[in-house]
């Protein structure tokens, strides 16, 4: 038995705990968090001997605990081996870290006593095992080293309920302990060598495909001599998994060994692995048992294809080697040139055959890395090396031919490895949507032409080709340090050689292009260009991710652009991406992402991808990546050439470690350079010139004239910089340029949300300058980027303040102020040209702070560019400052005087501002926020008149207003405070949701407004204030919570809940109204709740009790068998999550108990009602007398005693259900929401006893409560349905005891109440009409047909909302009792509603046609056949096939309106179905429990009913079971022996059914000899061969009596409406054509070969008229998917293979092809329009299910409800030796008299198979006559010939 450990317990509180048992024990105090732990069944095996005689020695067992605090010991009594275990139970107090030893000693009685061993271990750890633990024994040597000894100690251990109590509540099952598990060895030996096996092992071993047992063995006899054969795969994991055989119960699962085949075949001698177990929760734990076994490759299998790899690595060296030969014989040829001049015949061979070189080097070094091991040659084998290798070679022999041939060779460069990637546009299309920064690379900027410091370009250029896992090398230097050109350097070097991914330049001046939110989008665009496997990778990544591709997020961009992509794409060589200037990418709260991403993720990039990054030392980037092991960190000197290293950290350059190996060398060509000459290249460059440095003229930088980066002074500068930075003295007569870059914390003293932040630069005394508004952030930031160009003629001092705005549209006055700060032009000149930040004074805890610029003009620059503004104030203005002043002073210092006089400046500011004044609005807000701050502190009282301010605020601020959004949150602030005063009026919460909803999306992510508004004060608060508000199933109640839900979106914390109460509500709508709609879509909700918390999650168990609820209720609705499965999984899940001490258990157990006496109910399994008993009795001691939920648990254990009393005749437990269903009702007062449901379950068990006893108080009683609860109701409450039922119930039984006519009426009026309650689901109605039926047949009740006309109705409904024909067929097989109700095809009936013709519909409005066309198209496509498993996915399906089901209804409607259309696709009438019987009468076969008996549908007068006497429902039964097995009798019979026992049972069905027909037939009817007859059986019917009656008798003048062929020509119908439905057809003809589909060797597991089929098709093809274009398709070309094309685009199809008629699901029926099987399901989702006649040369072809026998589903009626008009089908086995005499004989008849030209005719296969049968009787056996004459859906009455 496999089981999982026990979660191990946490700190919990506890008390003392005394000692329990004879052994004693202790007490103690280890503090609060403790709980108590008992220890006992201590037992000791495989003890050593002690003394010199053989005589048992007495043990004992010192127990004790150890705490910081705390210890205490407790030991057992002296035992003799054979007295063990001791009996004694040992109590102690411990925490989880509580070490707990058992010391074992040897009690000698004229000696000191001998120490033996212990077992010593962690509290918490000893928990996690369930059961008995054996641990062995250990010991200190004399050395001071552990040993571990033979013996073993046993022992059990578990927490104490009720005495302190572990946090996470788990606890051991009631029955102990009594599933161990084994932690030490698996055998022990008592002293002695006495054997105490515990129990015998058996080892199970698995990999991906195989599963192999060991015979179970006690471990004495181990080790297994076994050998276990697997066929294995490289990536194969095998698994070794430990069982306990147990003979009296199931075996128990120990632990298991798991590893990959490698690691395995990497050790060749046998090796110890531990076993593993995994607990409840997936945590692995190790077992201290272990598992000892080898693993080998076998000789024959295995080692072959060991051999074939390593002779394949082995050719693979020697290719190597062949290429660094063929390249050393490539160079030779340029060193013997003579003449240097004739090179430039060859620069452009030379340049390719370079950067080749340094492509084949990368590769040759990363094979020869990686190239040792068995591993890495399963990885060169499944690799593409072998063609890498192939390609250079050739590569390398062009260009060896193009020297020798002194020719010019254009040889594209290969770069390894090629990849066939072929991306559609879309790819491309959806990358392009990625941001991207054009002008960002290094091509286009332009540098001076200043020499590179040429030792950092070697040292970048070795790092770059270096192997190992720093992948970042950041090159840090002041301004003028030369880290830019150093990076040009190197990002042109590598991109000659095709090894530049990307380049990036940041730059000051195009900040607002070139960013942190496009440089990791840009980088990984540019490397998609660069390698087509990382296009791949990054397109996988992004598709269909709209949101992703957009994002700006740099960490996200990396991880998803960058990081994601380059593991999965697979370098040889590196690859280099140069980021230029980071420093340059804004503030550090800007780049603060790009940092992160590189410092801390970088690390996980591939070892080959390299990132050189330059910037200025600035304090956060240094900060960011020190200490980082994956980053290098070289620091430059300004204009110098020395390297300053700092001191060496983590993660810096550092020289390695002794016995390392040394970094790679930049890749060289040695002896090449001297050929440079004519390249340009510098005469005295060294022998070892690096390739990256060789250039080809075209190859060369050209320079750019734009310019896009400033970052250092060695790029080339724009005008403002080239004038000379003037000293702070010489300021005067000039102009200065002042840039206001951005501010930080700027915080509004008065703590109001500002609309924007703008800067005031007072140069003269009534002048000033005023920036534009910027937006604050969610940072309290903000960003102008705004230049000033101002004159110093006239003052040295200036005046910055910072203000806020509450206004976007138009500012009423200056706004508060932020900050302000006198300085001079001197102090800001004082920064050169470089941006600074100045600080301003503290507001709230922080400075607020601006980033500015100053640069003075040359004069030839002199212009005043400022617009300067006078400083003149309207009293508006000047009262409106004065209130924002006065406000921030009251705020600040709470000094309630400030805040009046802020009052009284800011309604003078209102008097000022009449109706119609443009600032009315502000002026209101204003004073409404300074009234509701002094609301908020008890200063004022009025809420509702400072509401009312801020609602006529609002009003005069429309959407589309700049305000809008302020305003909208401005009311939110006082209607939340409104709800907090007001003690939680629901109306303001409600209006504060409202505004919520209007407010989000007018607030973009990253503003400040965002922030606070969803912050804990504002919408956070509305959300969880809503959240908690009480259960409301109204239309606005449930609107609200859609609200609610619509500001929780992904990702917020509050959507679980606020998903989960809408479920709630639109379920309590449903439970009120009984709309299907509302419970899916609770369902939906509650789903996605629980996918928000996963495993661990603290609601998640609450969540998963809410859906189960939801489920249970649809399976009551619906009946779906799939819901109350997953509910019953979903509640043991809940269940698992609530343990013992759970305080929300009690629940758990009553639902799922509840749960599980309703699947008894539907599958009858009676441990479900066991277990239902138990676990509600379990419950109902956790909901003590005082519990709120005690009825529920009283009524459900009621309810599972009442089923079980019922169903299993259990009486005993019907009076224990009638009392607690009497406790239930007394706790469910007048006026209780389930008060109903008490009355109608105690009514239900007063009536099971009244069945049994008889006694008349109890049906009077009965019938009360059911009238008292149907007076609790609402009319349309689903639960009215119950209340019916019971009243039916307790009426129809009165009836039967008393024999009160009146009684038996009001059953019937209950029974018409129940099934036509609309709010209740069908299922359950439906069941109700069928006991409706049963009843009025039982009592000859009038109201019969009517019940049978509501059960059609209601199955037709029911089946109409499933969305698969699977589904539908399941749903008609769960209603049992109905397979004894008459009824025909409806599943076939409803199917072809979406096939009905409809060219009358066309001609009279074709629009309507159309759209009833293309929904019943919709519809077709949307019944899906496969089984979905993903279950919230068949849910939304099934909401979808729902709401196409309903438009699909809404037209039909309409249609039925048109004139003409009022019966479209109802039932026909009897003037309907009797244009069936136009060419023949039609003879309808009925068997039901209550007689047996005919209808014969005349071709025109009223229908004739033949009765059968003699013939029950068990007589046919019989009758079908002896037909099956006489066939199969015969079937080993000679040919030519008569089936005599056959005979007698078609004599019967002549006598007793047939004859009565023809005597009716012929008497009545006047029907001639000759004539056609159709026969339409059901129910057994089905299944008997009514064709083939025979009365097998001779008349007294020796002539043979007539059979039925001699009489009639008979066809089958399914229905009558599919007789009428096949005649339409045929108004459409096609041309011709016809097929022969044979297979005789169909593929695997089939069947077997059938030797006939090839010689029956060349029969048919030589038989059939050249008019039809016979065809043929047969052996490898009859598949499945060719047998479908065949079918689709022929008109005629004979098709001989094996048929298998799937009797349990049958739409799995299928024949049998080359391939796969063609199936029933196949067939009917596909289209056939032209087709006419099927002939199934094949088994089993006609014969229905088992379960719906009345549906006719098999293959023949799937043929014709795929349009064929006549099928010939078969019962039952067919003899393709014989058949082909059959089709011999039918073919010749259907060719008969043809003449040239003409066609064959399907409406004369009737008669050609009644003549074929005819002529073969002395050929063919009686049973293979009578086969083919099972089904014939055939049209139209042809004459013979």
């Amino acid at each position: 038995m496999t089981f999982f450990p026990t979660t191990p317990f946490k700190k919990s509180v506890g008390v003392p705990v005394g000692a329990d048992g004879g052994g004693g024990g202790g007490t103690s105090q280890l503090g609060p968090e403790t709980y108590g732990v008992q220890v006992f069944d201590i037992d000791l095996h495989r003890l050593p001997k002690i003394g010199l005689f053989n005589t048992e020695c007495q043990f004992y067992v010192e127990i004790s605990i150890h705490d910081v605090n705390a210890s205490t010991a407790s030991c057992t009594s002296p035992q003799k081996p054979s007295a063990m275990p001791w009996s004694s139970k040992h109590t102690f107090n411990v925490r989880n870290s509580t070490t707990l030893t058992l010391r074992v000693f040897a009690h000698r009685g004229f000696h000191d006593n001998r120490y033996i061993g212990m077992v010593q271990g962690c509290i918490e750890e000893f928990l996690r095992y369930p059961g008995a633990i054996l641990e062995r024994l250990k010991c200190v040597n004399y050395l001071g080293n552990e040993d571990l000894l033979r013996a073993s100690l046993e022992f059990k251990l578990t927490p104490l309920v009720g005495i302190g109590k572990p946090a996470d509540g788990s606890q051991r099952t009631k029955t102990g302990h009594r599933e161990g598990i084994w932690k030490g060895s698996t055998a022990s030996h008592a002293y002695g060598g006495a054997s105490k096996t515990p129990f015998p092992l058996a080892v199970q071993i698995f990999d991906d495909h195989d599963y192999k047992p060991t015979t179970a063995e006690s471990p004495r006899s181990l080790p297994w001599t076994t050998e276990l054969k697997l066929n294995v795969q490289p990536s194969s994991i095998i698994s070794l998994r430990v069982f306990a055989k147990r003979y009296l119960r199931e075996d128990q699962y120990i632990g298991m060994v798991q590893e990959g085949v490698e690691t395995l075949l990497a050790h060749s001698r046998t090796k110890i692995y531990h076993l593993v177990s995994f607990d409840c929760h997936g945590n692995k734990h190790l077992l201290s048992a272990s598992m000892e076994f080898k693993i080998i490759p076998l000789p024959n299998a295995i080692a072959e294809v060991w051999s074939h790899l390593v002779d394949a690595q082995f050719a693979r060296d020697r290719s190597i080697y062949q290429l660094i030969t063929l390249m050393h014989e490539t160079y030779s040829l340029i060193s013997d040139v003579e003449e240097l001049k004739r090179m430039e015949l060859h620069e452009e061979t030379i340049i390719s055959l370079t950067r080749q070189t340094i492509e084949c080097s990368y590769f040759i070094r990363d094979y020869l890395q990686n190239r040792s091991g068995w591993k890495q040659s399963f990885s060169n084998a499944l690799s593409k090396s072998d063609d890498i290798i192939s390609t250079y070679e050739a590569t390398f022999k062009e260009f060896k031919h193009a020297i020798q041939q002194q020719i010019t060779v254009n040889t594209m460069i290969y770069v390894g490895p090629v990849y066939d990637v072929l991306l559609d546009h879309a790819a491309k299309t959806d990358l392009d949507g990625m941001h991207y920064a054009f002008g960002a690379s290094i091509e286009s900027q332009k540098i001076r032409d200043v020499p590179p410091r040429t030792d950092i370009v070697e040292s970048i250029t070795s790092w770059v080709n270096q192997d190992d896992k720093q992948q970042i090398y950041l090159l840090l230097g002041p301004k003028g340090s030369g880290k830019s050109t150093i990076a040009h350097t190197i990002a042109r070097q590598f991109d000659a050689v095709g090894r530049l991914g990307s380049s990036y330049c940041f730059s000051r001046s195009a900040r607002d292009k070139r960013n942190a939110t496009n440089l990791f989008s840009t980088i990984a665009r540019d490397l998609a260009d660069h390698d087509p496997q990382y296009m791949e990778a990054l397109w996988a990544t992004v598709k269909d991710k709209r949101a992703l591709r957009e994002t700006i997020n740099p960490l996200a961009q990396f991880n998803y652009f960058i990081l994601i992509p380059a593991n999965q794409t697979t370098w040889i060589g590196p690859v280099l991406v140069v980021i230029d200037g980071l420093g340059q990418s804004g503030s550090e709260s800007v780049h603060k992402g790009i940092l992160t991403a590189l410092a801390e993720k970088g690390a996980k990039l591939p070892r080959n991808f390299k990132l050189l990054v330059t910037c200025r030392p600035k304090e956060d980037i240094c900060a960011a990546f020190e200490g980082k092991s994956h980053v290098i960190q070289k620091h430059l000197k300004h204009h110098a050439d020395s390297l300053f290293v700092p001191p060496p950290t983590s993660g810096q350059d550092q020289p390695s470690r002794p016995g390392s190996r040394p970094p790679t060398p930049p890749l060289s060509i040695p002896k090449f350079t001297r050929y440079n000459s004519s390249l340009g290249a510098d005469p005295s460059t060294s022998d070892s010139t690096p390739i990256s440095d060789i250039w080809s003229r075209d190859q060369r930088p050209k320079p750019r004239a734009k310019l896009t980066s400033d970052d250092d002074d060695d790029l080339l500068c724009g005008q403002a910089q080239t004038h000379t930075t003037i000293t702070p003295s010489s300021w005067k007569g000039q102009s200065i340029r002042l840039e206001v870059i951005s501010g930080k914390n700027l915080k509004v003293p008065s703590e109001r949300i500002p609309t924007g932040i703008y800067i005031f630069l007072n140069v003269e005394p009534r002048r000033r300058w005023k920036s534009t508004i910027g937006i604050p952030s969610s940072d309290e930031s903000a960003t102008w980027g705004e230049t000033v160009t101002l004159s110093l003629r006239k003052s040295s001092k200036l005046s910055l303040k910072i203000r806020a705005s509450f206004e976007l549209d138009r500012v009423l006055g200056n706004g508060e102020v932020v900050g302000k700060l006198e300085t001079s032009w001197d102090a800001l000149l004082d920064h050169g040209n470089e941006s600074f930040d100045i600080f301003f004074p503290s507001v709230r805890g922080v400075h607020p702070s601006l980033t500015l610029k100053a640069t003075v003009l040359h004069d030839c620059d002199h212009q005043d560019s400022a617009l300067l503004d006078s400083i003149v104030e309207c009293q508006v203005a000047q009262d409106t400052d004065a209130g924002h002043e006065r406000f921030a002073a009251y705020v600040t210092s709470k000094t309630v005087s400030h805040l009046h006089d802020a009052v009284k400046h800011f309604q003078l500011v209102l008097d000022q501002c009449p109706v119609g004044h443009p600032d009315q609005a502000a002026a209101l807000t204003n004073l409404a926020w300074a009234r509701l701050e002094g609301c908020i502190q008890n200063v004022f009282q009025d809420i509702d008149s400072i509401t009312s301010l801020f609602r006529e605020a609002l009003a005069l601020r429309l959407p589309g207003h700049p305000d809008h959004p302020l305003s909208i949150y401005h009311l939110l602030k006082a209607l939340i405070w409104s709800y907090e005063k007001e003690n939680s009026t629901a109306i303001y919460i409600q209006e504060c949701a409202q505004l919520s909803c209007k407010l989000f999306p007018l607030c973009p992510e990253g503003t400040y407004l965002r922030s606070i508004a969803a912050g804990a004060n504002g919408v956070d608060y509305v959300i969880c204030e809503c959240n908690n508000l009480p259960k409301d199933a109204s239309d606005e109640g449930i609107h609200l919570r859609r609200v609610i839900l619509e500001l929780c979106p992904l990702g917020n914390a509050h959507r679980p809940k606020a998903l989960n109460k809408l479920a709630q509500a639109v379920e309590a709508r449903f439970q009120q109204r009984g709309t299907i709609d509302d419970l899916a879509e609770s369902i939906q909700h509650k789903r996605e709740a629980v996918s928000l918390c996963p495993e661990g999650h603290s609601e998640r168990e609450t969540y998963l009790n809410n859906l189960t609820y939801s489920l249970r209720f649809r399976f009551d609705h619906q009946g779906n068998s799939d819901d109350i499965d997953e509910a019953i999984s979903l509640f043991e899940e809940a269940l698992r999550l609530r343990p013992v001490v759970h305080k929300y258990r009690n629940s758990s157990l009553d639902n799922l108990g509840s749960a599980l006496h309703t699947r008894f109910n539907q599958r009858g399994d009676v441990d479900d009602i066991i277990r239902s008993i138990s676990l509600q009795r379990e419950a109902l001691t956790l909901r003590p007398p005082g519990n709120p939920c005690r009825y529920s648990t009283l009524n459900n254990l009621a309810l599972a005693l009442t089923i079980r009393s019922v169903k299993l005749d259990a009486s005993e437990n019907l009076d224990e259900a009638i009392n607690l269903h009497r406790d239930s009702l007394q706790l469910t007062p007048q006026g209780h929401p389930r008060r109903h449901q008490a009355l109608c379950n105690l009514s239900s068990a007063l009536h099971s006893r009244f069945m049994q006893t008889r006694k008349n108080e109890d049906i009077e009683e009965a019938i009360q409560l059911c009238q008292e609860s149907l007076e609790a109701l609402p009319s349309l409450h689903p639960d009215r349905y119950f209340s019916y039922m019971w009243l039916q119930e307790a009426y129809l039984s009165r009836f039967r005891v008393q024999r009160n006519s009146a009684d038996l009426s009001l059953a019937v009026e209950n029974f018409r109440l129940a099934s036509r309650h609309p709010t209740q689901g069908f299922p359950e109605r439906i069941k109700e009409t069928i006991n409706w039926t049963f009843a009025a047949e039982s009592h000859s009740h009038t109201s019969a047909l009517e019940a049978y006309k509501t059960f059609f109705e209601l199955l037709d409904r029911h089946l109409a909302t499933r969305s698969s024909i699977v589904a539908r067929r399941e749903a008609a097989s769960a209603f049992r009792p109905a397979r004894t109700l008459p009824g025909r095809g409806q599943q076939w009936s409803l199917a072809s509603r979406l096939r009905s013709p409809l060219e009358d519909l066309e001609s009279t409005n074709v629009n309507l046609a159309h759209k009833f066309s293309e929904l019943g198209k919709r519809l077709s496509d949307a019944q899906s056949s496969a089984v979905n498993t993903d279950r919230a996915a068949a849910d939304r399906a099934a909401i979808r096939y729902r709401r196409l089901q309903e438009q699909w209804g809404a037209v039909v409607t309409e249609i039925r309106n048109l004139k003409g259309f009022s019966r479209f696709l109802l039932p026909p009438s009897y003037d309907d179905l009797q244009a069936a019987a136009r060419h023949g009468p039609v003879i309808i076969l009925i068997a039901s429990q209550h007689s047996c008996n005919a209808i014969v549908v005349p071709t025109s007068g009223e229908p004739h009913h033949v009765q059968f006497p003699r013939i029950t429902l068990t007589h046919l039964e019989k009758l079908k079971n002896d037909f099956a097995r006489e066939i199969r009798h015969a079937s080993f019979m000679r040919p030519k022996e008569t089936r005599k026992e056959l005979q007698v049972l078609l004599r019967t069905v002549w006598d007793e059914i047939m004859l009565p027909i023809v005597i009716v037939l012929q008497r009545d009817l006047r029907v001639t000899n000759g004539s056609r007859i159709w026969l339409c059986p059901t129910a057994t019917f089905t299944s008997i061969p009514l064709h083939a009656a025979h009365p097998f008798r001779t008349k007294a003048d020796g002539r043979r009596e007539l059979c039925l062929e001699d009489v009639y020509i008979c066809s089958y119908t399914p229905t009558l409406s599919a007789l009428i439905r096949s005649r339409q057809m045929m108004k459409k003809r096609a041309t011709p054509s016809f097929v022969a589909i044979g297979q005789s060797s169909p593929g695997a597991g089939q069947g077997e070969a059938l030797s006939a089929v090839d010689s029956e098709l060349e029969l048919v093809r030589n038989l059939v008229p050249t008019t039809v274009n016979p065809t043929t398709l047969s052996g490898d070309d009859a598949t499945q998917a060719g047998a479908l094309d065949a079918l689709q685009h022929n008109t005629w199809v004979h098709l001989a293979c094996h048929g298998k008629q799937d009797r349990e699901q049958p739409y799995n029926s299928r024949f049998a092809m080359g391939d796969k099987p063609l199936t029933l399901l196949d067939i009917m989702e596909k289209d056939i329009p032209h087709a006419e006649f099927a002939f199934l040369s094949a088994c089993h072809t006609a014969v229905g299910d088992e379960r719906t026998p009345d549906e006719v589903i098999h293959l023949a009626a799937g043929l014709q409800f795929s349009e064929f008009k006549s099928v010939i089908g078969t019962l039952w086995v067919v003899d393709d030796s014989v058949a082909k005499h059959v089709v011999e004989a039918f073919y010749k008849n259907m060719i008969k008299d043809l003449k040239d030209g003409d066609v064959m005719d399907c409406t004369k296969a009737a008669w050609a198979l009644n003549r074929a049968t005819n002529a073969v009787k002395t050929k063919v056996p009686l049973e293979q006559r009578m086969v083919f004459e099972l089904l014939i859906f055939d049209p139209v009455l042809s004459q013979s010939p």
